[in-house]
């Protein structure tokens, strides 16, 4: 092939419809690359819009966990202090109960001689059994002030 006199040879034939063909490839992309711009420039926008928009949501998250923490602590605090006051209340009165002396009712006097040679070890089984009876209640009903409390402050009162 004779162009303006001059014989090219075939790696040259292929060598420019290269060039060609990377020139139109680099043109290209410049015209896409400024379409894309205008399409990144706005999703750019919208992703600082949805950043700020996530900002704002935590910072209230925040502030309501703050807020619920709070009301939780003062619920409770009143829940320790009414329950300090049941088992304070529940102490006086087992105080008063271990007051009264604990003795066997006294024999009767039909009763025959053998009843009376054990008085002494009744009178301990029987103080025993009663000293048992309020421990068990004494730990029951520390428990049951601790259960009411505790569903009081799960209910929000």
């Amino acid at each position: 092939m004779n162009l303006l006199g001059l014989v090219i040879p075939w790696w040259g034939r292929v060598l420019a419809v290269l060039a060609v063909l990377a020139a139109a490839a680099a043109f290209g992309a410049a015209k896409m690359h400024a379409y894309d711009q205008d399409r990144y420039d706005a999703l750019e926008a919208k992703f600082e819009a949805f950043k700020d928009q996530v900002t704002a949501a935590g910072v209230l998250a925040r502030q309501q966990a703050k807020a619920k923490e709070d009301a939780d602590k003062k619920r409770k605090d009143a829940a320790d202090a009414e329950n300090s006051a049941a088992l304070a209340t529940l102490a006086g009165l087992l105080h008063n109960a271990r007051s009264r002396p604990v003795s066997a009712p006294a024999a009767c006097p039909s009763s025959p001689d053998g009843a009376a040679r054990f008085r002494a070890e009744s009178e301990r089984a029987y103080r025993d059994l009663v000293e048992g009876l309020r421990g068990e209640g004494e730990r029951c009903s520390k428990a049951v002030i601790g259960l009411n409390t505790g569903k009081r402050w799960a209910q929000g009162k």
